[in-house]
């Protein structure tokens, strides 16, 4: 069964879809929700190294960028934004 979630966060509305895979227990999160900018790198990192691709400050930014956009609340695109901005100064040195 597929769900759409709205959760009222101050004065936005963040809407979260969800897909319920047929074969397994756990539901697939179209837009995750992150508690910091660290756990949204680490989660992408994940995510990246899960699907066999290249882990390099490019492709977290990348993630982070399109989340970013896609995001509607203004607490995540916040925390993604910062999460950006710690993943782009590290790959300045």
């Amino acid at each position: 069964m597929n769900k759409i979630i709205h959760k009222n966060e101050g004065n936005t509305i963040n809407c979260q879809i969800v897909v319920e895979a047929d074969h397994s227990a756990s539901a697939i999160v179209l837009q995750p929700e992150y508690a910091s900018p660290e756990e949204a790198i680490g989660a992408i990192s994940a995510e990246l190294l899960k699907s066999g691709k290249c882990l390099t400050f490019k492709e977290i930014q990348l993630v982070l960028i399109v989340r970013m956009k896609l995001s509607s609340g203004e607490v995540q695109q916040s925390i993604l934004r910062e999460a950006l901005m710690l993943v782009t100064n590290k790959s300045l040195f």
